[in-house]
């Protein structure tokens, strides 16, 4: 997809942090400021209108013509920010067809929408996830990649770009994309992974010298090829623009909790990771993915798979 960025706007604080953040990573360029709006007379009447008439009709017509003119005031607003930001912005404001997200996703869809921004809700007491429904929505369901800006991530960063890496076609597809969408700066590889060592059981005498000896020497084998590997990125990224280096991690941890821990490290401006999707029932996101962009205290990048 290669059109404008479409940048969420909803009129919070967050989505207007979203946008500034994003002007930052992505350099400016053409974008469309999204606000979806949902028709309250609809909601209220349960009722698409059609076949009423009387009263009933043209109060329903008064709330919806206030609606969409708050509507475009909200979506002017948004498209001043983004200018501020270094966008070239239109609004665009667009009637809820299903829930928000899908009707975001169609509109990314219609619109060949190149990078799709939203900001991220924190969590509250009672919420059971850290994103809110919009931008957990679309980073299961995007058709495009997808920056995910969370409360925490305030203020300019002069930080490096992160991209998390393991080696596969994916990632490759990940980093090639992202090097493309946002502006050139210092960029960093990292590639988190299980030590062998750390997870050899030692409670059993007899076997545990030389299981941890065997469970040493892989941890030196993944080691290297790991290295090996980040480096070959790290060349990518930088015939992309992106002077980058290596940073590699030997966990014990989950992998995202790993790649997170590089990022604070680094003081990362972004993390770009891979949104393997699962077949079948599991969830859309693969689950290094999923940790990341649910923990991450810094803007996300998520890039989805390459169509076949």
């Amino acid at each position: 997809m290669s059109g404008p960025a479409l940048l969420c706007y909803d009129g919070s604080e967050e989505s207007g942090n979203a946008i500034a953040r994003a002007g930052e990573l992505l350099g400016g360029g053409q974008a469309m400021v999204a606000h979806v709006w949902v028709g309250l007379a609809e909601l209220l009447l349960h009722s698409d209108l059609q076949g009423m008439t009387g009263p009933m009709v043209e109060a329903a017509e008064d709330i919806d013509t206030a609606d969409r003119d708050r509507a475009e005031k909200l979506a002017a607003e948004g498209a001043q920010l983004a200018i501020e930001a270094g966008f070239q912005a239109q609004p665009l404001v667009i009637r809820q067809e299903g829930g928000i997200w899908q009707t975001l996703r169609a509109c990314a869809i219609a619109h060949d929408a190149s990078i799709l921004v939203v900001g991220a809700r924190g969590r509250s007491r009672i919420a059971s996830a850290v994103l809110g429904s919009v931008s957990n929505g679309l980073v299961h369901h995007a058709p495009a990649p997808v920056l995910v800006v969370p409360r925490a991530a305030e203020g300019p960063s002069d930080g490096p770009i992160l991209f998390a890496s393991d080696g596969s076609a994916h990632a490759e597809h990940a980093l090639r994309t992202a090097t493309g969408l946002l502006a050139a700066r210092r960029g960093v590889v990292t590639h988190a992974w299980h030590s062998f060592e750390a997870t050899t059981p030692s409670y059993v005498p007899v076997v545990s010298g030389a299981a941890l000896g065997i469970a040493r020497e892989l941890d030196q084998m993944t080691g290297e090829d790991v290295e090996k590997v980040a480096h070959e990125s790290a060349v990518v990224a930088t015939e992309a623009g992106f002077e980058s280096g290596v940073s590699c991690l030997k966990t014990e941890r989950p992998i995202w909790w790993g790649i997170l821990e590089v990022a604070a490290d680094e003081d990362a401006a972004a993390i770009v990771v891979g949104s393997r999707g699962l077949s079948g029932i599991s969830a859309a996101l693969g689950s290094v993915a999923y940790g990341v962009v649910h923990h991450a205290k810094r803007p996300v990048l998520l890039v989805p798979p390459a169509e076949e």
